[in-house]
């Protein structure tokens, strides 16, 4: 269910230099599609059917594209989504056990009927460390320790939560003959058909999510959507005419769309792709599918978004609830929005068998571990071997969930049947020293009930020492270095960036050039302002005036100040040679100067500007702000 991508990636996701895996922040329809079947992450996701112990599987989101820009038929994200319900952390900047949650998010999603908590863990082996997916909608992130059996196998995990509609489910179009799952399709096509008509939403919200171009090339589109939809007067049984329309077949049985990695483009560089799909070639993969059923879809007036991530597929009962995610299974498909019942994910894309079966076996799944009640985190003052205890000054603290900031604050820790681990090595307790930065967890139910409003009220209700079950201790370093490739992959640019910034720098440059010599105008000016003697002033003065005349088009040559000074005076009728005059005196003389000469000192530069300005245009001073050339060939003629 994959297209060409940048990077070695596929139309949703993309490889970085490690061979890491990465979503996409746009989706083109692409002419081939790469197949990988390198096992990216796995997944526990904790959600059955009601009822029954029959594992539901759900789709994982990473992102949606909700834009699509129609010169080059790309579906992208936007940073100004309406309602963003998209909870986006940074797994690899975490800190283990670390709790962050955005329930702002949930607000977002406009769902009140039929949701319920859905804990999922995720252990990535090929994953980018800050690529985060779970079932819509997530709300809360905590990193977890890795079973040291399976370290080699998998590089981080973590434990997401999310809100997810009770009538949502990976089966739409691949559906099975089991009773059950039959029920529950039924059950929900019943639900929804009760659901809202979309008369009371949020008009922008509306508009948003049902945009669709209208250009004539797109036309096709719209009546094409009208002949689906005709007769069809609830949003689920259009959605459903869509999946009918890409799953019919001919009289003879032969299936009309078909799913092929190689669909091949236009023979027209500018024809529509998704024309080119939806009315000749019927064949396509992902890609082609998700973006044909949203303009389908929002031609009816059902607001939809394309959501990327990973198809789910549940391939054996052999370990429930488990499901393996191999690159071919990076994928996009439609989600619909239904009033009260908020995004429900719908897949229309058909007959991706080889995404199903995968040719390798699924392998054995790391245990889960358990939640812990209690996380301290802290760097260690003593460790007393005898009594089998560490003194412990506290820097983070994790209470059911709940982060207490905590500084410098000191615990007692018990230690006498915990396991201390460090990496993919058990370690005895005099291996621990002074100044290491550890993990204390307590996985004692009975912390479950506890309530506290600081550390320090927690510290104070819990035993002392407080035996703790495990001792994880963490390389700073590491963390450090961590940290420090995050910060700079965060400022890692692509092409598109780095020649917009160089091109902004050049212009920089080059606006900074031309504006030089307003530059040494207003140095001069300001020099001469603060000087303390009337010789410093009236030497900024002098350097300002020649220059300035010769910037607005009276060149100085090879003449004498004095020569210089009257040929300014016979072109703008300024008294230069008076000042130079005074200034020259300055300059060779000890004699004092009078009154009058230093008033005239004092208001050269404003009175010479005023008369320059009366008889000289526009044009000539504006051109003068931003003549480079003319500035060097003063100081060059002028030495």
């Amino acid at each position: 269910s994959q297209g060409k991508g940048k990077n070695g990636g596929n139309a949703v996701s993309q490889k970085d230099a490690d061979g890491n895996t990465q979503m996409n922040d746009g989706m083109k329809m692409a002419a081939n599609n790469k197949r990988d079947n390198e096992l990216i992450f796995i997944a526990h996701i904790d959600n059955t059917f009601e009822g029954t112990d029959l594992p539901n599987p759900l789709y994982l989101t990473a992102y949606h594209y909700t834009k699509f820009d129609n010169t080059t038929e790309t579906f992208e994200r936007d940073p100004n989504m309406l309602s963003n319900d998209e909870f986006l952390p940074k797994p690899g900047t975490l800190p283990l056990y670390q709790i962050v949650q955005d329930s702002s998010k949930l607000k977002n999603a406009l769902a009140t009927k039929m949701r319920k908590e859905v804990s999922v863990e995720v252990y990535s082996a090929k994953m980018h460390k800050n690529m985060f997916v779970a079932p819509s909608t997530s709300y809360k992130i905590q990193p977890i320790a890795i079973d040291q059996n399976f370290k080699k196998d998998y590089n981080r995990a973590y434990r997401t939560t999310s809100s997810v509609s009770k009538l949502n489910s990976a089966y739409f179009i691949y559906n099975t003959n089991d009773p059950v799952i039959q029920s529950f399709q039924e059950m929900r096509f019943a639900l929804l058909r009760k659901a809202q008509n979309y008369n009371n939403i949020d008009s922008a919200f509306y508009k948003y999510y049902t945009n669709a171009p209208t250009s004539n090339g797109y036309m096709a589109i719209k009546n094409l959507a009208d002949s689906i939809a005709k007769g069809k007067t609830t949003t689920i049984d259009k959605v459903i005419a869509v999946r009918d329309y890409f799953t019919q077949r001919t009289k003879n049985g032969e299936a009309v769309y078909k799913y092929t990695d190689n669909p091949g483009i236009p023979g027209l560089p500018s024809a529509s792709k998704l024309l080119y799909f939806l009315l000749q070639t019927r064949k396509g993969y992902c890609a082609y599918y998700a973006g044909a059923t949203l303009m389908l879809l929002r031609n009816m007036g059902v607001p939809c978004r394309i959501a990327v991530g990973y198809l789910t597929v549940d391939r054996s009962d052999k370990n429930k609830g488990w499901y393996w995610y191999y690159g071919d299974q990076a994928h996009a498909w439609v989600e619909v929005y239904f009033p009260e019942y908020g995004w429900i994910d719908f897949d229309t894309t058909v007959g991706n068998t080889d995404a199903q079966e995968s040719n390798q076996a699924d392998g054995t799944p790391p245990s889960i571990p358990q939640k812990a009640p209690l996380v301290l985190s802290g760097t260690v003052t003593n460790v007393d071997t005898t009594k089998k205890e560490i003194n412990l000054k506290l820097d983070a603290v994790v209470l059911n969930e709940k982060s207490l900031e905590a500084i410098n604050l000191p615990i007692l820790l018990d230690v006498k049947f915990a396991k201390i681990l460090k990496d993919t090595l058990q370690l005895p307790l005099a291996k621990l020293v002074k100044g290491e930065h550890i993990m204390a967890i307590s996985y004692n139910k009975k912390l479950a009930q506890m309530q506290a409003n600081s550390s320090a009220q927690l510290v104070s209700k819990l035993s002392k020492p407080f035996a703790v079950d495990d001792i994880i201790v963490q390389d700073i370093q590491q963390e450090t270095k961590q940290k420090d490739v995050s910060q700079k992959e965060q400022t890692h640019l692509s092409t598109k960036q780095v020649l917009w910034r160089l091109l902004l720098f050049i212009l920089g440059l080059i606006i900074l050039l031309l504006l030089i010599p307003t530059l040494v105008l207003w140095y001069y000016k300001l020099r001469a302002k603060f000087c303390k003697t009337n010789a410093q002033k009236a030497f900024y003065n002098y350097k300002y005036i020649n220059l300035y005349a010769h910037l607005v088009g009276q060149k100085r040559l090879q003449q004498t100040p004095l020569q210089f000074a009257q040929s300014i005076d016979a072109k703008y009728k300024t008294n230069a040679t008076l000042f130079t005059n005074i200034y020259l005196k300055t300059k060779y003389s000890k004699a004092k100067l009078l009154a009058n000469e230093d008033s005239i000192i004092q208001n050269a530069l404003p009175q010479f500007t005023k008369t320059v300005r009366q008889n000289t245009t526009f044009a000539q001073r504006f051109k003068a702000q931003f003549a480079t050339i003319t500035l060097i060939n003063f100081f060059i003629n002028n030495k």
